[in-house]
C-alpha cells in the first residue's frame, strides 16, 4: 500500500516540475518581449506573465507535497523496519545457547567450549 502512495509522491513532484516549468517559460516570454522604450507590457502579455508567475508557485508547491508524500510514506517507514542493531549481545548469545543446551541440540562439552569463546569474543 505504501508503495502506491510513493508512486503517487514522485507523480505530483513530476508534474510539480513540469508546471514550474512552464511558469517560468511564460514569464520568461513576456519579459523577452517587454517593451523597453515606452516601458510597458501590453495587456495580454501582462495576462500570460500573470498566469505564469501562478504556475510556477503551484509548480514549487506540487513538488514539495510531492517530495513530502514521498519521505512520509517512502522513507520514514522503512528506517523503522531496519535493525538498530545486526550484533548480539552476550547476554543474549548465552541464552541462546542455553537454550540448545536444554532442548539436546549441543553437548556438554560444546556447550562449555562455545559459552568459553562467547566470553573471549564479548567479555
Amino acid at each position: 500500500m505504501r508503495k502506491k502512495y510513493v508512486i503517487a509522491g514522485i507523480v505530483v513532484v513530476i508534474i510539480g516540475l513540469v508546471v514550474a516549468l512552464y511558469g517560468i517559460y511564460l514569464v520568461q516570454g513576456v519579459e523577452a518581449y517587454y517593451d523597453d522604450i515606452n516601458m510597458t507590457i501590453s495587456h495580454d502579455a501582462n495576462l500570460t506573465y500573470q498566469i505564469g508567475q501562478i504556475a510556477e508557485i503551484s509548480g514549487i508547491l506540487l513538488f514539495l507535497i510531492g517530495m513530502c508524500l514521498i519521505i512520509v510514506w517512502g522513507i520514514i517507514p522503512y528506517k523503522k523496519t531496519i535493525p538498530k542493531s545486526s550484533t548480539v549481545s552476550y547476554d543474549e548469545a548465552l541464552n541462546i545457547l542455553r537454550t540448545r543446551y536444554a532442548k539436546g541440540k549441543v553437548t556438554k562439552e560444546q556447550f562449555e567450549q562455545m559459552k568459553k569463546d562467547l566470553e573471549e569474543k564479548y567479555l
